[in-house]
């Protein structure tokens, strides 16, 4: 006779883009994945690049941290869904962060004070 035995399920998760003015707490999609057995699925994130990423309990993907193009343009997660016996495979998502027109910052180039009767 054969056993039937719990099989671990997938991730299914396309590449990701989100603009680095993004803010926190953003939703980012939905995170889905098969079974073979059709168990109901939870997902578990963790970021790999230091942005930090959630899910909550309907499996909606959120961006927790703030995102910034100049210093990271691309983060990678790394994502697990479990059946309740089984985990899957780590699926490793590249998440692409798009620029967005950064105000430009007002620098003070000195603070000396300068006589205007000084010849030059």
């Amino acid at each position: 006779s054969v056993l039937d035995v719990n099989d671990a399920p997938v991730v299914l998760m396309p590449a990701l883009s989100l603009p680095e003015d993004s803010l926190p707490n953003r939703m980012i999609g939905t995170l889905q994945g098969t079974d073979p057995d059709g168990d109901a699925l939870t997902f578990s994130v963790n970021s790999l690049t230091g942005v930090r990423f959630s899910v909550n309990n309907s499996n909606v993907f959120y961006v927790s941290g703030a995102l910034d193009f100049e210093t990271a343009p691309t983060l990678l997660v790394s994502i697990t869904a479990n059946d309740g016996l089984a985990t899957s495979a780590p699926l490793l998502v590249s998440v692409t962060v798009t620029n967005a027109n950064d105000l430009p910052v007002l620098q003070v180039l000195s603070r000396d004070i300068v006589s205007e009767i000084l010849p030059v």
